[in-house]
């Protein structure tokens, strides 16, 4: 289970059976789940890009906080728009240099894909050469050794629609996997109202709260040791 930024306020979920519930059922009944964890808000997500403050950053990246994280660790910041398009960024600082990394599609359940586009991988403020969109299931980005690496890219197909509950959705995956991935991954997940966050290891394990509420409008939480590259999947509402 993903260790929560602070102590959690409900206790884990335990993990179910698996069931014979139709794919786009058991997305919508996790969201459900998911929603049940915290006030229900009924505010729209942001349209909306913020700017990237990193010095040669690229236009439409969301900020990161506190500058680049300690060596070892790595910050992934999404912001959901109301699109339903997820702008995603991450700050990798590796303890050795790195000439390679690689950017893969994650597991999810049946029935959910998503695209991405406009994939830049920036290493030590140099473009990476690779793929602007990830046509198969991964892709591989070459660069000189390089110990701090920013990839930014959007993502469609992500957000689920409730059926039951208008203007909510779930966010199937707030990132891609990218590796090699560093001790500490903190993800912080963004819009006009983030009504909660869920982590598991697997696409096939039982989601569990996960992470805390810093405002109305983002949910942190902090990755270590063998969750670091667990999904995490964030409650939403949606216009």
């Amino acid at each position: 289970m993903a260790q929560p930024v602070a102590a959690p306020v409900a206790a884990p979920v335990t993990v179910q059976p698996h069931s014979t519930t139709s794919p786009r059922a058991r997305v919508l009944v996790s969201a459900a789940v998911l929603l049940g964890l915290v006030g229900l808000a009924t505010a729209f997500v942001a349209v909306g890009r913020t700017g990237d403050d990193e010095p040669g950053g690229a236009p439409g990246a969301a900020p990161i906080q506190g500058g680049w994280p300690e060596a070892g660790a790595s910050r992934t910041t999404t912001q959901v728009g109301a699109d339903g398009v997820l702008d995603v960024t991450h700050w990798i600082h590796a303890t050795e240099p790195l000439d390679e990394l690689d950017v893969a599609l994650p597991e999810l359940p049946d029935g959910v894909s998503i695209d991405a586009s406009a994939v830049e991988v920036v290493a030590d403020g140099r473009r990476a050469s690779g793929p602007a969109m990830l046509t198969f299931s991964s892709a591989s980005y070459a660069f000189s050794d390089a110990t701090r690496i920013r990839v930014s890219y959007q993502l469609s197909g992500a957000v689920e629609l409730s059926s039951s509950a208008p203007d909510r959705g779930l966010v199937t995956t707030t990132t891609l996997d990218v590796s090699p991935v560093q001790g500490t991954d903190t993800r912080v997940v963004r819009s006009e109202a983030v009504l909660s966050l869920a982590c598991a290891p697997t696409a096939e394990t039982s989601l569990e709260p996960c992470g805390e509420s810093d405002a109305d409008d983002q949910w942190t939480v902090r990755l270590t040791g063998p969750d670091v590259g667990a999904r995490v999947v964030a409650a939403v509402t949606v216009s």
